[in-house]
């Protein structure tokens, strides 16, 4: 009798004998079926390989290795498009920064469809409150839609809140003339 070996579901190498094989209209029930919920490792399968490794752990270091020591301005990446700013901040308001360390935010909308770009940018007020949200949303997915997309958090090309003002709002700038679209800003504690 030879074997074989083939792919399952979980793209794991598997063997199978001839002998094995069950047609799918009379294959008996699997022990999942009397217990949905029960680990891999309690059916007697083995656990899903993880080639990666942490990849929370890699996403930290790679936050904290692209963020340098004066960066203050972030752009955060792969939002989804129906976000926008008001449902955008509420996630990052629960997230835990209810103080607000921020002083300049944008969402970028497409003038036809009114939906976001799929990218932001958020001005800190320090450079460490912009490492803090970086390590708190990099390879993180939002919670209000359904998605896969996982966020990124990048320094942005402009940097500064006075550098975002004068991209944004200097007279005679040709970005924005709709208030709906324009960025939104926040007074620092204490102005």
């Amino acid at each position: 009798m030879s074997t074989k070996l083939g792919w399952c579901a979980e793209h794991m190498l598997v063997e199978a004998s001839p002998a094995a094989v069950v047609p799918s209209h009379s294959a008996p029930p699997s022990p999942q079926a009397s217990n949905p919920k029960a680990e891999p490792s309690e059916l007697g399968m083995p656990e899903k390989p993880n080639f990666l490794g942490d990849s929370h752990e890699m996403g930290k270091k790679l936050v904290e290795g692209l963020l340098q020591d004066d960066t203050t301005t972030i752009m955060l990446r792969n939002i989804p498009n129906r976000y926008t700013y008001e449902a955008l901040l509420a996630e990052i308001l629960a997230a835990g920064f209810e103080h607000m360390p921020f002083d300049f935010f944008y969402l970028p909308r497409d003038f036809n469809t009114r939906m976001n770009r799929g990218y932001a940018f958020i001005n800190f007020h320090s450079p460490e409150a912009a490492k803090e949200f970086a390590l708190a949303f990099h390879d993180r997915q939002l919670s209000r839609y359904p998605t896969k997309k996982v966020l990124e958090v990048a320094p942005a090309a402009t940097q500064g809140y006075e550098a975002n003002m004068s991209k944004y709002f200097k007279k005679g700038s040709k970005h924005v003339r709709n208030d709906w679209f324009k960025p939104m800003l926040f007074p620092k504690p204490g102005d």
